[in-house]
């Protein structure tokens, strides 16, 4: 890898999340300001599709065939609903029980099964595992003592990774819910965290 630039796509907005497609045929792409969904053909660079999807983007899984959006209710008081939508007709597939606050970060597991989310308004501070399909909570990972910015499940599902705003990075064990490994000496707040493909 060179690291040249080979091409550079234009967004209406801000683009804050990016995924490609399994085959790498596509490129999907969330924009805010306005909160759009974007489809880019990787071999000729030309836009599918553009859709308003009413609330922001937090999540892209399995590949882009599905997307995690978070968007306002009426208030007051201000609340949140967060729902899985297929990205073919982005139809509700499910909505996340129990998450009434902003979210900070979230991820799905490669196999689209389950979506991490995390929330710096809800105490204690855990990183909450839901069922993709169903939106149903299936376990709290924590609790975190400080905010946490970013979750990232490991390829095999076994193992999630969150980043905190104090420095530290932590590996979690999915099957019994205990830390394993905390990663500290960050310079700063951690903010990104991310699982090698092996």
């Amino acid at each position: 890898m060179s690291g040249t630039v080979l091409r550079t796509l234009d967004f209406e907005g801000s683009c804050h999340l990016a995924a490609f497609s399994a085959d790498g045929s596509r490129l999907f792409s969330a924009t805010r300001g306005p909160d759009l969904w974007n489809v880019w053909d990787t071999a000729t660079w030309t836009l599918l599709e553009q859709r308003d999807v009413g609330g922001r983007i937090v999540a892209i899984g399995h590949g882009g065939e599905f997307y995690a959006v978070q968007r306002e209710e009426a208030g007051p008081p201000s609340s949140f609903a967060t729902e899985i939508r297929s990205a073919s007709d982005h139809r509700s597939l499910a909505t996340l029980e129990g998450h009434a606050e902003r979210l900070d970060a979230a991820a799905f597991s490669a196999d689209g099964a389950r979506i991490a989310v995390v929330s710096r308004s809800s105490a204690p501070l855990y990183a909450d595992i839901h069922d993709a399909a169903t939106g149903r909570l299936l376990q709290k990972i924590g609790p975190h003592e400080q905010a946490v910015w970013d979750v990232a499940f490991s390829p095999d599902g076994a193992l999630l990774a969150t980043a905190s705003e104090g420095g530290t990075a932590a590996i979690w064990d999915l099957a019994t819910g205990k830390l394993i490994l905390m990663a500290e000496g960050h310079l700063g707040g951690t903010y990104r965290v991310a699982f090698s493909p092996d």
